[in-house]
């Protein structure tokens, strides 16, 4: 960590380095994403992991500040360096017997169309079934650092997915 003026301090985090990198105050970014400027300093700091709900808004308001098409990557690691298995898992279209619940998400529709089933992907994350259940129905809503680790999950089961294409992390448009 480093002091850049009495005020604010500077911090060695992606979101910090881009924040930087944009020359963006901190101040400017926390109201246009309609946050507390402490909130967004501990962001910054790496003293908290956001709501995917909260990152989105962080990700908007860098979008129309620099006027830059950001991605959620250039803020956090959203488990997109992972590289993709050339080697994929076996794919899979519904659970065994062919009964599976369905949920109207972002990410259950990512694991179906990825042919993912639920238990793969808790084995492979290290994340257990009853919260991929929650974040599946929608129930519960995703931090960044879980958001990451189902992306790299993913990833080295060999699909080619993205941080967006389980959860709004304000990427559209």
């Amino acid at each position: 960590m480093t002091e850049r003026s009495h005020r604010e301090k500077d911090y060695d985090t992606r979101i910090d380095q881009f924040r930087r990198r944009h020359n963006i105050r901190a101040s400017a970014w926390a109201a246009e994403a309609g946050i507390s400027r402490t909130l967004l300093a501990r962001y910054r700091a790496d003293a908290a992991d956001p709501h995917i709900e909260t990152f989105a808004k962080l990700v908007r308001a860098a979008r129309k500040i620099t006027g830059l098409p950001v991605r959620a990557s250039d803020l956090y690691d959203v488990g997109e360096d992972e590289p993709i298995n050339p080697e994929p898992a076996l794919r899979r279209n519904g659970a065994r017997g062919g009964v599976r619940e369905f949920y109207d998400t972002r990410f259950d529709g990512c694991l179906i169309r990825e042919g993912v089933l639920p238990a793969h992907l808790a084995r492979e994350s290290g994340i257990s079934r009853p919260t991929i259940l929650r974040k599946r129905t929608g129930e519960e809503s995703f931090r960044v650092g879980i958001l990451a680790r189902f992306v790299r999950a993913l990833r080295r089961m060999g699909r080619e997915v993205q941080a967006s294409d389980l959860a709004d992390v304000g990427e559209d448009g």
